[in-house]
């Protein structure tokens, strides 16, 4: 679930106690998180294990809301895996802001997240992007 997925999931199931929280997630450093005395999937009433560049739409069948965190955020791995970064932190976050529309989750907002040094920044407005597929 990763850093902040696992801090909010939590923070989530606090404030919505009686909310349908499902997660997805590769599940890759799960066994990393040392720092927990119960394991944030437990915050969720389901976790789907699989790769968010070729999910079932069907996950997100009575959804409400999506908030999309996969990325490949450290900058080494960006740099060395520039296909594979832009594919798993643009394009699929754009294909499950369409799944999600389609799937009649209203989209009210999109906020994007990016932290690291060395980043080399291409001149691109992501977030209008996603917002005018998320729009039809």
């Amino acid at each position: 679930m990763g850093y902040v997925g696992s801090v909010l999931v939590k923070q989530l199931r606090q404030q919505e106690p009686d909310a349908y929280l499902i997660g997805y997630d590769l599940g890759i450093f799960s066994h990393c998180l040392s720092s927990y005395c119960q394991i944030p999937e437990s915050f969720l009433d389901i976790q789907y294990f699989g790769d968010v560049r070729s999910f079932d739409q069907k996950v997100l069948d009575g959804c409400d809301g999506v908030v999309y965190l996969a990325a490949i955020s450290n900058d080494p791995m960006g740099k060395m895996y520039e296909s594979l970064t832009d594919e798993v932190n643009c394009r699929s976050c754009i294909r499950w802001a369409e799944a999600a529309k389609e799937a009649g989750v209203e989209i009210t907002g999109f906020i994007r997240l990016e932290v690291g040094e060395g980043i080399e920044k291409k001149e691109e407005d992501f977030a209008a992007e996603v917002a005018k597929a998320a729009q039809g």
